[in-house]
């Protein structure tokens, strides 16, 4: 009997792996407490060059556009996130002889193997915002399982999803 428990647990721990090293609550923007907010991570990464890809796929952009991710993302996430896209994504920084649409991720939440995520994208039907929703599966692989076009301005969705500024400290406020 001793000898069969290394192997059950040969078979089990490689299932339980990837549970223990994927984020499992994510708010971006922060919302404060305990959930993640790291936009460089790799879930987050992997979440939201899907919804891009996914968006833009919905109804297709012409050439080139270029991505904006969450605050503090850095440019070797861009990078691979553009490469994770592939077809007319470029990073920011990119060099360009006239302007190119837009795609910008605004919120990301991620719920344990579900995520949604809200991108502002052009579109000619004036629903320019959607929320793509996600789901995780064993193995590391998210999949997109709808695109939802929002019925909220683009402008509303930036407002609501800014970083509030940090309430004054004690000492500020003359106390």
């Amino acid at each position: 009997m001793p000898s069969r428990l290394p192997a059950a647990l040969l078979l089990v721990l490689p299932l339980l792996l990837p549970a223990c090293v994927a984020p499992t609550y994510v708010n971006i923007p922060s919302e404060g407490g305990i959930a993640a907010s790291d936009p460089n991570s790799f879930n987050v990464r992997d979440v939201v060059a899907d919804s891009i890809a996914a968006a833009v796929e919905r109804e297709p952009l012409e050439g080139v556009y270029e991505i904006l991710l969450p605050e503090g993302t850095t440019q070797q996430t861009y990078q691979a996130v553009v490469r994770q896209i592939g077809g007319g994504a470029i990073a920011p920084d990119t060099l360009r002889d006239r302007p190119v649409p837009s795609v910008r991720v605004v919120a990301v939440r991620i719920r344990n193997q579900d995520a949604e995520v809200d991108v502002v994208r052009p579109s000619p039907t004036g629903r320019s915002v959607v929320r793509v929703f996600l789901k995780w599966y064993y193995g590391g692989d998210w999949a997109v399982q709808r695109v939802k076009p929002l019925r909220i301005p683009a402008e509303e969705l930036l407002l609501r999803t800014a970083t509030p500024p940090p309430p004054p400290d004690a000492e500020d406020s003359g106390e």
